[in-house]
């Protein structure tokens, strides 16, 4: 058989082993952060999406402009189905097997194959691969390959052409995932390993590339602080701690790959005391590993060192000497080591050759089984590996079906994960069972005294079941856990404006719209935030504030429903009548129930001063749609108006009675007034009158 056909045939087969250890994945549904970089992305759908993802970094949950790119031409082809998502993240991972093969067999390293075999079946791979969201690390892992052939070509050939396919291929790389910043270094590593002298065009191309990584690297670390908020007291670590964190993760990593059991989604997070003496050790050690390795290099060659070298590098960046958002929640993760593990399967590969060197009667074991002759015990060996590991892999991608099966066997495995009852009792919220929902995030809250997203979440439980007061209580809590943290702020402003709290409401909602903008939150939650602010201002009698606001908002979004709505009711206020109705008729005819406009509508056609304005039949009908099947004094308030425009009084007295006994609540009592007041004129056989149809 000619060579190249084996060699086709040897990376054919690398490709079914991806498929039998990952293949189970392709009918996985979405899970953790897959919303925020597909399912509910907006640059998916956006007219702009495309330009945004590369020129707008903000509107991006991380500025990783490839992955966000291969989103978008998937939903143009499939839409939100997953399994082309999955299908996408397996080929990936199987390309960069046979990529890894090659450039491993390009560089002579015997046990090659075998190397890149054991990437493509680990357990531990199984995150990056199964993970749609991890897109980052299968995407940046075949580009960084691929600029490593480029450079090797270049460096063997000195063609500008293979230099520039280095940069392009290594741009791809960064703009998929920062962690390949790494790969001048290892490239350099690899020439050191092998003896060979460097030419001053090689140190000129890995400097540019050590420029344009540590470029992007620095930016990346930035926006992990200010975007994805990645400080504060989880991250407050002496450089002792951190030390002491990068020395047991790297033996952490390091065992995993060497007996891939128990993995879990989330890891325990540990305790750091820089004041025991055995957590030395774990740092320690790691040195003293690097040192033998030195001492011993003439003996056993540089490629251990050159290994450790590259693992320890490439990982240095989720070492903890770095803030990381996952570290919040564990300071280690299967799919950090994903780049960096290709270093010790290729010890492993290299250590397995020399252990059979025998078997292979002096000849380099590069091929795969097809293009050279495995001896027996070879073949034994790896094919019972291979086999293992590929059915742990099998084992372990069946834990990624879904949300529910992922955060369920979490908690199995780690009964300290918070995080993992936070998503558990997002899902009960969805699902409103609320007493579920309530326990998980209860038990979030004790785990994690500290989370204020627990706190909101549940505030929301509290909303749903009408308990006012304890809703507020967890607003404020989280919000003295995080002072910026708006998301809270904001339905605090709309508790106070219901309530009559109006100067707070104000406040509030002014707070939460400029620590938005402080964050560089997207314009989509600006608006939303911009409009709340106007509505208080509005509630609150500033209307020329509130104007300015909602116009702003209209030049972001000319024809927003929620902003012409709001300046539909502004108009009322202002006295230009027509002109609000007509605004708030135009919402209407885009959303039939949108319930501010129907209650505004409503008001103006049973109240308004002129009767050219006023319509009984409307605005009974329009009340009756606001109401619906309510019996809230809001609701019970403006039937029982529009019951009196059209002379119906004892309709209208019993509604207001009702009115008023619901009004006694806490949350109402600052409307009770003015619903006695319009209850008596129904008494005395009055309709209700406002020269602005305001109630």
């Amino acid at each position: 058989m000619e060579t190249r056909k084996r060699a086709w045939l040897d990376a054919l087969l690398l490709l079914v082993l991806v498929f039998v250890a990952h293949g189970s994945s392709l009918s996985n549904q979405w899970i953790w952060d897959d919303d925020d970089y597909v399912t509910e992305n907006p640059l998916l759908t956006a007219p702009d999406g495309l330009s945004a993802i590369w020129l707008e970094p903000d509107r991006s949950p991380q500025y990783y402009p490839m992955v966000h790119t291969s989103y978008w031409i998937e939903h143009q082809l499939w839409d939100l189905q997953p399994f082309g998502y999955h299908l996408v993240n397996v080929l990936l991972h199987g390309l960069s097997a046979v990529l890894l093969w090659r450039l491993l067999r390009r560089w002579k390293l015997s046990g090659a194959y075998f190397a890149a075999a054991l990437f493509a079946v680990h357990p531990v791979m199984v995150e990056s691969v199964a993970w749609v969201t991890e897109r980052k690390n299968v995407l940046s892992c075949l580009f960084a390959l691929g600029a490593a052939h480029a450079f090797w070509s270049y460096a063997e050939r000195s063609r500008t052409q293979d230099l520039v396919w280095t940069f392009v291929l290594f741009l791809g790389a960064l703009f998929s995932k920062t962690v390949t910043a790494s790969l001048p270094a290892v490239l350099a590593l690899v020439f050191w390993w092998q003896g060979r002298p460097f030419q001053r065009k090689q140190v000129l191309a890995l400097g540019a590339m050590l420029v344009m990584g540590a470029c992007m690297g620095l930016f990346t670390a930035a926006q992990e602080v200010d975007k994805v908020r990645a400080f504060g007291e989880p991250w407050d670590l002496s450089l002792v701690d951190r030390s002491l964190i990068a020395g047991r993760a790297l033996w952490f990593y390091l065992y995993k790959l060497l007996l891939p059991l128990d993995l879990v989604f989330i890891y325990p997070r540990w305790q750091i005391d820089s004041g025991q003496a055995l957590a030395y050790l774990f740092p320690l050690a790691a040195l003293a590993l690097l040192a033998v390795a030195w001492a011993f290099r003439h003996r056993v060659g540089r490629g251990p060192l050159v290994a450790f070298l590259v693992f320890g590098g490439v990982l240095f960046p989720a070492l903890g000497f770095l803030n990381v958002y996952p570290h919040l929640f564990s300071f280690v993760a299967d799919h950090f080591q994903y780049h960096a593990a290709t270093a010790i399967f290729a010890l492993l590969g290299g250590g397995l050759a020399w252990a059979l060197r025998s078997q292979f009667q002096g000849q380099a074991w590069l091929e795969g089984p097809v293009g050279q002759a495995w001896p027996k015990a070879a073949a034994a060996v790896c094919a019972a590996l291979l086999l293992i590991l590929s059915f742990l892999s099998f084992q372990q991608t069946r834990i990624y079906k879904d949300a529910e099966v992922l955060w369920t066997d979490t908690l199995k495995r780690n009964p300290q994960a918070w995080i993992a009852h936070d998503n558990l009792g997002g899902q009960r919220l969805q699902e409103n069972d609320l007493q579920k929902a309530e326990a998980h995030f209860q038990a979030s809250l004790e785990l994690y005294p500290k989370n204020f997203r627990a706190c909101f979440n549940l505030a929301s439980v509290a909303m749903r079941r009408g308990q006012i007061q304890r809703a507020e209580d967890y607003y404020g809590r989280a919000l003295s856990i995080q002072s910026d943290y708006f998301t809270a702020r904001a339905p605090l402003a709309e508790i106070y404006k219901n309530t009559g709290r109006l100067a707070e409401a104000e406040q509030a909602a002014e707070t939460a719209f400029q620590d938005a903008e402080a964050q560089e939150r997207p314009e989509s939650e600006l608006a939303g935030l911009r409009l709340l602010w106007a509505d208080c201002l509005l509630a609150n009698g500033k209307l020329d504030r509130a104007d300015g606001l909602i116009q702003q908002a209209l030049a972001g979004q000319p024809g927003g429903l929620q902003a012409t709505a709001l300046l539909g009711r502004l108009r009322l206020a202002q006295g230009q009548t027509e002109e609000g109705v007509r605004l708030l008729q135009q919402v209407l005819q885009t959303n039939g129930q949108h319930r501010p406009s129907l209650e505004a509508l409503a008001w103006v056609r049973a109240s308004h001063e002129q009767r050219n304005f006023r319509n009984g039949k409307e605005a009974l009908a329009l009340a009756q749609r606001f109401a619906g099947n309510r019996r809230d004094p809001v609701s019970l308030d403006l039937l029982a108006a529009a019951q009196a425009t059209n002379h119906r009084f004892s309709q209208a007295t019993a509604l207001a009675d009702q009115a008023v006994k619901a009004a006694e609540s806490a949350f109402y009592r600052h409307r009770l007034p003015a619903i006695q007041q319009r209850q008596a004129l129904y008494l005395a056989g009055r309709p209700y009158r406002h020269p602005l149809g305001l109630p």
